[in-house]
């Protein structure tokens, strides 16, 4: 038998985007984008659903089985086209919990603790699916791309870009480390001893460099990580930055106690202060850079500049 030919194959390609496993998903538009596929194009949705997931049909869709092998691995094609039937069946579970949860009141969470605990229930009973379809080696490789620790290090590690080496050797890591006998009476060297062995994985496999970058975004996390990325820069230029935010700061600080100073000659100062801080940043990040921190994070910088109170 060929390879399938159907009339919706260029809507399964458009539909179907997946990225490198150690990757996120593109955000916002392209889901959107596939959101609208599926409005426009239900008929196409429902012969996904009903005819090209059977045993016939499956291993003959090549769109289907190569975003299969992406997301799950290397599986034989019947294991991938049941490990696809099953995330599939999950999504239309959680989806009915979601709406069968009324509106939230003004004040009110997004979702009740009623709905979280049916979400919870539903995961733990994928993963016992899921188990009961592999060998423990085979769930050791489908944990390795779709675990919680995956989820979670491709949403975290979205800034620091790894390639697929570093990414395995974050998970390994990480790993032991999550999996490491905490319980019970310990000793302040034993209870350090995981995070240090961590550390030194992570520094021997991706080298000064990089380790320092990790570190730095473990500290880190949210918006400034996602704008080193953005500008090709280091993560740890974080680390720069904060660190000439908490000198101005300091210096303010002291200029502002200072009551040898008066009014004008303390506005004076503070202003040279955030001029001096202001070309040291432009400097690292660049015009571009500097006004895109400035806007998110430079509220210190601007109190920098508000006229100080006058001591009495």
């Amino acid at each position: 038998m060929t390879t399938i030919s159907l009339p919706y194959d260029k809507f399964l390609s458009e539909l179907y985007i997946q990225p490198a496993y150690w990757q996120l998903p593109g955000a916002g538009a392209d889901h959107r984008r596939q959101a609208e596929l599926l409005k426009r194009r239900p008929d196409e949705y429902g012969l996904i659903s009903k005819y090209l997931l059977t045993p016939e049909l499956f291993p003959f869709c090549d769109e289907m089985v190569r975003e299969a092998r992406i997301e799950f691995g290397d599986f034989s094609i019947e294991t991938l086209r049941k490990l696809t039937l099953q995330k599939q069946d999950q999504a239309i579970k959680s989806m009915d919990i979601e709406l069968a949860q009324p509106d939230p009141k003004p004040g009110e969470p997004r979702f009740s603790a009623q709905n979280e605990a049916a979400q919870k229930a539903l995961s733990e009973e994928q993963k016992n699916a899921i188990k009961a379809l592999l060998s423990p080696e085979e769930y050791a490789r489908y944990e390795f791309r779709n675990g919680q620790l995956a989820q979670s290090l491709r949403m975290r590690l979205q800034p620091f870009r790894p390639t697929e080496a570093e990414y395995k050797a974050i998970y390994a890591a990480e790993k032991t480390f999550r999996e490491s006998d905490s319980s019970g009476p310990l000793t302040d060297e034993e209870r350090t001893a995981p995070q240090k062995k961590r550390d030194a994985d992570l520094l021997a496999a991706l080298g000064p460099e990089r380790a320092a970058d990790y570190a730095e975004l473990q500290k880190s996390g949210g918006e400034l990580p996602r704008l080193m990325a953005r500008l090709n820069l280091p993560l740890t230029t974080i680390s720069t930055i904060n660190k000439v935010r908490d000198e101005a700061n300091a210096s303010a600080t002291a200029i502002r106690n200072n009551a040898q100073l008066t009014p004008a000659e303390r506005s004076t100062q503070l202003a040279a202060l955030a001029a001096k801080a202001e070309q040291t940043l432009s400097g690292t990040l660049g015009a571009e850079g500097f006004e895109a921190y400035s806007e998110s994070k430079g509220d210190w910088l601007r109190s920098l500049k508000q006229p100080p109170t006058a001591k009495h």
